[in-house]
């Protein structure tokens, strides 16, 4: 791959995230609560592209990522979590979509006087259903640390399949106003 390409490429995908960091900041309501997203993560990292890589027969480019500042993390746990991550993306330029983020934690992550998270890790991948959107297919999450006084590892692994399209009709009926009001100009 020629660092042309990976340039082009990369400016591409900056383009597009700023573009969605831009529409999301705009419409808060478009972040379901407590839910990491790709754009939290996008929003907090710097990328750096590698290679080209085939999964489930589309063209990706692989970026590593890192945390795109030294400093703690602030703000709510997403906010926090998502400014602490380091990992690779496989982006399919031609869609426009990520197709499988890999990323682990940083640094230990802490919970106040419940304890804290010594590592967080997981595996997202996903690809297009009916042609026409972007779902997942597999997720993989692990977190170990303390709480109070024991230690915990927990492991959620979710696979997806079957995605059905649903599509509804919808009927408007007007009326006209009724006799018994009065309308005024």
């Amino acid at each position: 791959m020629s660092q042309s390409d990976l340039d082009q490429q990369e400016r591409k995908i900056e383009k597009r995230m700023k573009e969605d960091e831009r529409k999301a900041q705009r419409n808060q309501s478009i972040h379901p609560k407590d839910q990491l997203l790709f754009a939290d993560i996008i929003s907090r990292s710097k990328f750096t592209p590698m290679r080209w890589e085939q999964v489930n027969g589309l063209r990706t480019v692989v970026y590593s990522f890192e945390p795109s500042s030294t400093s703690r993390p602030k703000g709510s746990l997403t906010d926090r979590i998502a400014a602490d991550l380091k990992g690779k993306m496989w982006v399919s330029p031609e869609e426009e979509e990520i197709v499988r983020i890999e990323f682990a934690s940083v640094s230990p992550l802490s919970l106040g006087l419940l304890g804290n998270v010594k590592g967080f890790q997981g595996i997202t991948e996903q690809r297009k259903f009916h042609g026409e959107l972007w779902m997942p297919t597999r997720q993989e999450y692990v977190a170990a640390g303390r709480e109070l006084f024991s230690g915990f590892r927990i492991r959620e692994v979710s696979e997806f399949r079957d995605y059905l399209k649903a599509t509804t009709d919808v009927f408007q009926q007007i009326h006209s106003p009724s006799s018994g009001q009065s309308s005024s100009n």
